[in-house]
């Protein structure tokens, strides 16, 4: 099932280079500027388990910037802090957790008249994961590292110049094997990846 969702959006992503090579041949082709930006928005993971521990979404910042690569296509980059607080399911016991992830990706873009811009971003994401468990039955302490993928898309708008409002919606999939060193315990896969919303500010170059 994921991998069907991971090939409709590299279809959708080059259904748009397509349809954005025609537009140019009729129309001015608008020259993108680089950014750098600043944003924050609400995260909930995807996985049901996960949001049954972390009931609340909470903040993710997340500091993104891109740069022009070949016509409408830029290269995107952004580094990103999220935390949870919740409680185990069984016995109730307090649990923290905490992800870094690092990202790449290319991100194409159309001009939708000023001040507006529509873009969409897919690309792999580096991520470390940290959780404290209070509960005794699994590890108090648990460090991860893997590699995932991701896609947004949104609206950018310049008001003015150099000032940049970005509106964003992103979906994250990134798999960490979650063990412990308790006996008969057992370990998993599960996805802590998920779906944010957010705001953003930058300036435009």
């Amino acid at each position: 099932m994921k991998r069907k969702v991971w090939f409709f959006l590299l279809l959708s992503f080059f259904a748009y280079a397509h349809d954005v090579s025609m537009h140019e041949c009729c129309e001015e082709v608008h020259s993108f500027r680089p950014f750098l930006e600043v944003k924050g928005g609400y995260f909930i993971f995807a996985n049901e388990k996960m949001r049954d521990v972390y009931k609340k979404g909470g903040l993710d910042i997340q500091i993104s910037a891109r740069y022009p690569a070949y016509k409408w296509i830029q290269v995107y980059g952004s580094v990103e802090y999220a935390q949870r607080h919740g409680r185990s399911l069984n016995g109730n016991e307090y649990t923290r957790i905490y992800l870094l992830p690092v990202s790449l990706g290319a991100q194409a873009a159309v001009y939708l008249g000023k001040p507006v811009e529509w873009y969409f971003t897919i690309g792999p994401r580096y991520f470390f994961l940290q959780a404290h468990n209070d509960s005794s039955s699994v590890d108090r302490n648990i460090n991860k590292n893997g590699i995932g993928g991701f896609a947004n898309t949104g609206f950018l708008f310049v008001p003015a110049d150099h000032l940049l409002i970005d509106l964003c919606a992103e979906y994250s999939y990134l798999k960490a094997n979650i063990h412990s060193h308790k006996r008969n315990v057992f370990g998993r896969d599960i996805q802590v990846g998920g779906f944010a919303f957010s705001v953003g500010v930058g300036y435009v170059f």
